[in-house]
């Protein structure tokens, strides 16, 4: 596979998720071997791994926060190099999925360029574990995500989901997927100034016995899992070849395998 990039910029405004501020966002062409960076003032982050400096509900990079909707959409289109130029903190959330950001590039164009994209291949079995949660990174002939969530006090339950990057269409069956919270986190993650531009329009709210809204997928919630491992372990600045399987792992688990990655 070679390094692509877009052919064109391309801007949104919106709100962020968690700031709940209004937000220019502009993606801009980027040179070969470049990686993908967000720019925000002065400040020019790279979107690696060795950048992160949060994951509480949302991956930060230096003073950005949630970035991994944006990034999957990056990886699950096979952009490589890219500038993202933002007026705020925080990329808009739009409608809680990587819609609109695979809308955005789409637009903008695919510019496939001559060098090769960076490739890791997991030879070896290897599995990140911390507070009864696991991601595993193990060796396939191809790329495939696996992912088993479960909330044994909620309705929901258990819930799975795979994307196989050969023969999967991650426009159609990834990138639709919201995300979401239990109603009766709200007030505790607001007081922590998280989540001040949630809504019902951009979360799938988990109330007691139902959803605020219909699901776009029986299985959303696992399928927004997918999209977020996916867009941490762009945080790997490569593409991988093997097989990871998430077992209730969240942000913090799929950094952490990224930055395995990173420097391997």
């Amino acid at each position: 596979m070679r390094q692509k990039t877009i052919k064109s910029p391309v801007s949104r405004k919106g709100a962020g998720l968690h700031s709940g501020k209004e937000c220019f966002l502009q993606l801009l062409p980027a040179k070969e071997n470049s990686g993908i960076c967000f720019l925000s003032g002065k400040d020019r982050v790279r979107a690696l791994a060795s950048s992160v400096t949060g994951t509480q509900r949302g991956t930060s990079l230096g003073p950005l926060m949630t970035v991994e909707h944006l990034l999957a959409a990056a990886y699950g289109l096979g952009i490589t190099n890219l500038d993202v130029r933002l007026d705020g903190t925080e990329p808009p959330a739009f409608d809680g999925s990587a819609l609109e950001y695979v809308g955005m590039i789409k637009e903008a164009g695919v510019l496939e360029q001559e060098a090769k994209a960076p490739l890791v291949e997991i030879e070896k079995e290897f599995r990140i574990e911390e507070e009864g949660a696991s991601i595993t990174a193990a060796p396939y002939e191809g790329f495939i995500i696996e992912c088993k969530l479960d909330f044994p006090a909620s309705f929901v339950g258990k819930q799975s989901a795979r994307f196989d990057g050969l023969s999967d269409d991650f426009e159609k069956e990834i990138a639709p997927a919201r995300t979401f919270g239990f109603l009766e986190e709200a007030e505790r993650l607001k007081a922590a100034g998280l989540a001040l531009g949630a809504s019902f329009d951009n979360t799938v709210v988990i109330l007691k016995d139902s959803y605020s809204c219909p699901l776009r997928f029986p299985n959303e919630l696992a399928r927004h899992k997918i999209l977020d491992i996916m867009g941490d372990i762009a945080l790997s600045g490569k593409r991988i070849k093997g097989r990871i399987i998430s077992e209730k792992a969240g942000h913090r688990l799929n950094t952490k395998l990224a930055e395995r990655i990173l420097n391997a």
